[in-house]
């Protein structure tokens, strides 16, 4: 499960939508390089690579719902990409769902919000935008392997 406490490797933000997080817990070395955009206007990129877990589990993030997520989602600056995929959320909780999905998480929690806003929103994402799509479909096949 990965929580929101703030990744001191990527600019504070919370580990559940820190794509660096991710990078490090799935592969074997990262930054992996990018040929797409990413979803938040700031990053933090440094040459080189790093050695990472190579974790092939099912990633989680805690409660939609918490504040210290919450309130980030709220003041992050994002990319054009980012404002894409977000555009349609109409709660924060729906548009932290919407940058975990695309930073890498697999599945997420979410005890204090709107369910059918979430999927609503996830789903217009979706639609929107080839990459998300992309990242929500191997999402459900890690799932699909983790219920069986």
């Amino acid at each position: 499960m990965i929580s929101h406490t703030g990744n001191p490797s990527d600019l504070d933000r919370p580990y559940s939508i820190s794509e660096r997080a991710y990078e490090y817990l799935t592969k074997e070395s990262y930054p992996a390089s990018q040929s797409e955009e990413d979803v938040f206007a700031n990053n933090r990129r440094e040459k080189g690579r790093h050695k990472g877990i190579n974790y092939q589990g099912l990633t989680m993030i805690d409660d939609l719902s918490m504040r210290g997520l919450i309130d980030y989602v709220q003041t992050a600056p994002l990319s054009s990409r980012g404002k894409l995929l977000t555009a349609q959320a109409k709660t924060p909780e729906s548009k932290a769902a919407i940058l975990a999905f695309a930073q890498g998480a697999d599945t997420i929690i979410c005890l204090h919000a709107d369910l059918d806003e979430i999927v609503q929103s996830v789903a217009s994402a979706y639609h929107a935008d080839k990459q998300f799509a992309s990242q929500v479909n191997k999402a459900l096949q890690k799932y699909a392997v983790f219920a069986k």
